[in-house]
């Protein structure tokens, strides 16, 4: 599969779990967020274009899952925090020296979040 057949396939599953997410199919969305950041677990090789396409469609989905495990209930995955920590934690570690790293502002909301503020 090429780079870009993997982007087309990961937008499509993207898609998907957007619609049975709104359809309160929460486990089956939640799959379909999986499986683009399987997909997309390592994009260093791919080309500058394509990467930074996959790596903003991987955070999407990372978020979603996020979303996900939060607002399943019931079952044996009943407050899934440290599923959704883990899913934010992904986003914020994949978003490294991204440009608002830089802002001072983004700082002082960093360092006041450290210090409990």
């Amino acid at each position: 599969m090429s780079d870009e057949e993997k982007l087309k396939f990961c937008d499509e599953r993207k898609a998907l779990g957007n619609s049975l997410f709104k359809a309160g199919r929460l486990d089956l969305a939640l799959g379909r967020y999986k499986k683009v950041g399987d997909v997309f677990s390592y994009v260093d090789n791919f080309p500058e274009d394509v990467k930074a396409k996959a790596q903003e469609l991987k955070q999407a989905c990372e978020l979603n899952k996020a979303m996900c495990y939060l607002r399943i209930h019931g079952g044996p995955r009943i407050n899934n925090y440290d599923e959704a920590k883990a899913a934010c934690n992904k986003v914020l570690k994949d978003d490294k020296g991204s440009p608002r790293e830089d802002n001072e502002e983004y700082k002082q909301e960093q360092e006041g979040t450290k210090m409990g503020t």
